[in-house]
């Protein structure tokens, strides 16, 4: 048993609706004893960011693969000058990201979504976050008349570019494109985490396409005045727009059920195979990854190889990860499987090896499962800088085994990447981190570029993949 088949074992529990209340009442008591901003010396804050580096050097088998100990040293010294000797819960959190982002490891990252719960206020608009500047994608606010495009050149008297070289500062992700996406996405848990900006009301200076400038007051309504679109509750559809292409579109590889995916993947190749579509486009744009075993049964549609996906694999055992899987992977109804597992060598050091070694492995090619509906076309897989973790992983094994080709800028994580992130809570302020406990080398990881990133076999400008390729398509019949 690997332990991407033990994952097979967990099944999803329906809670009952007490459960649910008293989940919440557990969490919800202290998540909303954090709005209050409260002050922290600079004596907590200095030992907070020790502990952050005690804690990778700990868990972590390489923190220093894109640092070293010597510049993460001096930027804790750095970071310590600016601070005054009492600082508030928002210039604490931003203070603890900035230092936890110059790792560059984009697992290991301050858990900012996790303390709030959607029924807090959130910001009216959805938005772009593009070179810098903050631009209106989706208006949920009290004035219908905004439009997407229109820039957002203040939020309560802060300057757009101050503001979101902040945010750029406080995220770990590898590159600045791909933090400007999650950004984007996340924009509203951001500006309440890292501002403490809980009030409904946003005072926002707009500028318009003639250079024109609008202050006002805006709020969140709840109603999308930029689309009537109604989405389904999966993050997968197929549709059929062009004559001679299929197109899967995955918007993340987690939130559904493993029997719902199954059924999604036979429709969806049946389909094709009646209507005969030689080419198959795969959009795994913006797919900000999720659950790996979910790709191999996609990998049988499209390849009779043996194939890899996670490629090599460097873990550091500790009592903190040794928790982890066990709470993950193992429920009362596994446990009379705990000594089968225990004859594997990657499980026996993953899960009862002596804290503090190292474990390299290297996944053997396996055999995927047979399927009713093979596809013999040509593929093409769309990426973009949102495109991370494991759909970046699905990528980088796509192009390793010619299963498909790349198109667009890459995707936005690098093919050595770190993840088996386990939380961290700092015990002065709170905060609560990730990091993570293995390094993974994406298979053909050889073949990236300088920085590691895949290079894509069809080069083209972000957010025009789909246009490209069917230029290109034409072009080549």
């Amino acid at each position: 048993l690997t332990l991407s088949k033990i994952y097979h074992l967990k099944r999803s529990i329906s809670y009952s609706k007490i459960t649910y209340v008293f989940t919440f009442l557990l969490f919800a008591s202290p998540i909303r004893a954090q709005i209050a901003e409260t002050f922290y010396s600079k004596k907590e804050i200095i030992e907070d960011l020790n502990y952050v580096i005690d804690r990778f050097d700990h868990l972590a088998p390489k923190p220093y693969i894109r640092s070293d100990s010597l510049s993460i040293r001096l930027k804790k010294d750095s970071i310590i000058s600016t601070l005054s000797d009492s600082v508030s819960t928002s210039v604490a959190r931003r203070t603890i990201a900035k230092f936890i982002s110059s790792y560059r490891l984009g697992h290991s990252q301050m858990n900012f979504w996790a303390l709030y719960i959607d029924s807090l206020p959130h910001f009216p608009f959805g938005v772009q976050i593009k070179n810098s500047k903050i631009f209106i994608e989706t208006n949920s606010s009290n004035d219908a008349s905004l439009t997407p495009g229109i820039e957002i050149t203040s939020i309560n008297n802060i300057g757009s570019d101050s503001l979101i070289s902040e945010l750029l500062s406080c995220m770990s992700l590898e590159f600045n494109e791909t933090k400007e996406y999650y950004i984007s996405i996340y924009f509203d848990y951001m500006l309440r985490f890292y501002y403490e900006w809980h009030d409904p009301v946003f005072t926002l200076t707009l500028k318009n396409d003639d250079g024109s400038t609008i202050k006002g007051e805006y709020k969140k309504t709840g109603i999308n005045n930029s689309s009537s679109t109604i989405t389904s509750g999966d993050p997968f559809f197929t549709d059929f727009k062009e004559d001679s292409i299929a197109q899967i579109t995955i918007k993340r590889f987690s939130g559904f059920k493993r029997k719902t995916w199954h059924h999604f993947l036979e429709k969806s190749f049946q389909e094709i195979s009646n209507r005969g579509r030689p080419y198959l486009v795969i959009d795994i744009r913006g797919n900000e990854g999720g659950n790996s075993t979910y790709l191999r049964e996609l990998a049988a549609y499209l390849s009779k190889e043996n194939i890899s996906f996670e490629g090599k694999m460097i873990r550091k055992t500790t009592l903190e990860r040794k928790r982890y899987f066990r709470n993950y992977f193992f429920k009362w109804y596994t446990y009379p499987l705990y000594p089968l597992i225990l004859l594997n060598r990657e499980a026996r050091g993953v899960l009862v090896g002596k804290d503090g070694s190292i474990h390299i492995s290297n996944e053997k090619p396996e055999k995927l499962p047979k399927v009713s509906y093979p596809y013999s076309g040509k593929v093409f897989l769309m990426t973009d800088r949102g495109t991370y973790s494991t759909a970046s992983m699905l990528a980088s094994c796509f192009q390793c085994y010619g299963i498909a080709k790349i198109v667009g800028i890459g995707s936005g994580e690098p093919t050595i990447g770190d993840g088996d992130a386990v939380d961290v809570i700092l015990s002065n302020t709170g905060c609560r981190f990730s990091v993570g406990t293995a390094i993974w080398f994406n298979p053909c990881f050889e073949k990236a570029d300088q920085n590691q990133m895949l290079i894509p076999d069809i080069l083209c400008e972000q957010g025009k993949e789909y246009e490209f390729l069917l230029k290109y398509l034409k072009e080549k019949q």
